[in-house]
């Protein structure tokens, strides 16, 4: 094999320890977001496992601080900063929302499946904020959980229910205002026959 393979292979494995790729997923994701969003989309997340807690994170991230406008990408490091502090210093994150973020961005649609409560050994979930509150910020949650899993490591993070935080003024045209919308359904199975779900659901022709 290629060293770039084994490389990938050993950075999968030390992934899957100590979770140190999330960052990195999280903020190429908004950063991507950010590059691509145009006035009118609705942004739709999905996710598995530990995937879904970080979509869970990424929809936290712009409830925290907007979605960055373009021309400002050199602040997204800093965004992230202000996100992962927000329980601890809630005092920057408006004010840099509105210096340098689109007005009235919203995810409309979270689908995850079985979102993972351990993110790795020394990544507490306790560092990512609003995890279990972030999907009131979205139109639509939908989660899909194991109702046979008993293994401590595949415990899921479930959502709190609480007040929606709905924009001071309407949304774009045609998005009119909406409130959180959140179900969360058990389906027969262990954490992977969920997996297994949401594969057949993802790559099925639509007819």
């Amino acid at each position: 094999k290629s060293w770039s393979y084994l490389k990938q292979v050993m950075d999968n494995k030390v992934d899957l320890m100590i979770a140190w790729n999330l960052e990195k997923v999280i903020i190429g994701a908004y950063r991507w977001l950010s590059n691509h969003y145009r006035e009118g989309d609705k942004i739709f997340l999905f996710g598995f496992s530990r995937g879904a807690f970080q979509v869970r994170a990424l929809a936290g991230m712009i409830e925290t601080v907007g979605l960055i406008l373009p021309g400002n990408q050199a602040q997204i490091p800093l965004a992230y900063e202000l996100y992962t502090a927000a329980d601890r210093d809630m005092a920057m994150a408006p004010t840099f929302k509105k210096t340098f973020s689109r007005k009235d961005v919203r995810v409309h649609f979270v689908g995850v499946w079985d979102t993972l409560s351990s993110v790795g050994l020394v990544r507490p979930k306790k560092m990512l904020p609003r995890i279990g509150e972030c999907c009131n910020h979205a139109c639509y949650f939908r989660h899909a959980l194991a109702l046979d899993e008993r293994r401590v490591k595949f415990l899921p993070e479930y959502v709190h229910e609480g007040k929606s935080h709905e924009p001071d003024e309407p949304m774009f045209p045609g998005q009119g205002r909406c409130t959180a919308n959140i179900k969360e359904v058990w389906f027969a199975g262990t954490h992977s026959d969920v997996y297994v779900y949401s594969q057949v659901l993802l790559f099925s022709p639509v007819y």
